[in-house]
């Protein structure tokens, strides 16, 4: 009877450790599958217009902290305020987005505060862009970079000299030369033919309303194309001579091209900026935070403005560029200029332009 207890418990011991070392060697292969099922990896998702961040900035961040980046893609900013308001703003941390979008975000109570002692650049911020009317006192924003919108032009239809730097070229039916090329989105065409026609307004009765919607009908018969992405491919094929754009957008075509110029118009233009701002829903403000800080390093500042062509909000960065392009630095950042150039607003509720928009386009 002991005999058999010995073998018994001979055999259970030889086969525990049987499996201990079947375990130990499983565990040993499989190590990498196990950890990476309950391996949590912290992650910032961040909603962005296509191609704003260079790959390596991003890299190079997620080296430095662990942390994945997700970055999610919107075209315009009526989708991106679409998807926000179907989502609640869930599952996304960080957003970059034009100004005029801000207000639309702090009146649906989407947006966290700014932690502004989280951030060691804010002395750099050019101070111009600071303190404006879409976000008083920068509450809610992070200005990153800006633009100025005008007039791309091909001098090869002016016998190789500079036009009248006006909006006359996109909207006097006597003057503009067919085939230009258009903003597509609604909001920029109603304040561009609002500036043309009273100035830079802040509100508009219906008789200006009437006039701006006949001026863009009439205007509509000289377009070639309504585009925001193709000015550069307008201008050097020749497939347009004048084209309203951004600078950015009409840079890249001078870059390779003498005769393609850029001009702001006497009536004044426009900027547009781009901000960071951190949605409320985010349980990951302080790593927001740390992102924003991150890509304001001069190193990626740089590399941002390489890459879009934009201007950047960061005074030492945008002071060592020379800025021919836009007829230099003395022209483009003197005070008096930027007295007369508007930020994109409404200047009629969203849905009223969207209705003047389909209106124009359909007729």
């Amino acid at each position: 009877m002991g005999s058999r207890s010995e073998s018994l418990y001979f055999y259970i011991v030889r086969a525990a450790i049987v499996m201990f070392c079947i375990l130990l060697i499983s565990g040993f292969l499989y190590s990498p599958y196990v950890s990476h099922c309950f391996k949590s990896q912290e992650n910032l998702t961040i909603y962005t217009w296509v191609d704003m961040f260079d790959a390596t900035s991003i890299s190079a961040f997620e080296k430095q902290t662990g942390v994945k980046v997700n970055l999610v893609y919107y075209d315009n900013c009526e989708e991106l305020i679409t998807k926000l308001e179907i989502s609640n703003g869930q599952n996304h941390d960080l957003i970059l987005l034009a100004d005029c979008s801000l207000g639309d975000l702090v009146k649906m109570d989407m947006l966290a505060p700014i932690d502004k002692a989280l951030l060691d650049f804010w002395p750099e911020i050019e101070p111009r862009f600071l303190n404006r009317t879409y976000d008083l006192n920068n509450r809610y924003s992070v200005p990153y970079s800006w633009d100025v919108y005008g007039i791309g032009i091909n001098t090869e239809r002016f016998d190789s000299q500079m036009p009248l730097n006006s909006w006359n070229l996109i909207f006097d039916c006597n003057l503009a030369l067919p085939k230009i090329g258009m903003m597509e989105d609604g909001l920029s065409a109603v304040v561009m033919a609002a500036q043309y026609l009273y100035g830079n307004v802040e509100a508009l009765d219906q008789n200006q309303i009437n006039e701006i919607k006949a001026l863009l009908m009439a205007q509509k018969q000289l377009v070639e194309v309504y585009t925001s992405v193709r000015a550069d491919y307008l201008l050097s094929s020749r497939a347009s001579p004048v084209v309203v754009s951004q600078s950015a957008c009409v840079y890249r075509a001078m870059e390779n091209d003498d005769q393609i110029k850029f001009i702001i118009p006497q009536e004044g233009g426009f900027i547009s900026t781009e901000n960071f701002v951190i949605l409320k829903s985010s349980t990951k403000k302080l790593l927001a935070h740390q992102f924003i800080n991150f890509m304001y390093q001069k190193e990626n500042v740089r590399k941002y403005i390489h890459k879009t062509m934009f201007l950047p909000m960061r005074r030492d960065v945008l002071y060592e560029m020379d800025l021919h392009h836009l007829g230099g630095q003395d022209i483009l950042l003197d005070p008096k200029l930027f007295d007369k150039i508007a930020f994109f607003k409404y200047i009629l509720p969203r849905q009223e332009i969207t209705k003047l928009w389909i209106e124009v386009k359909a007729s």
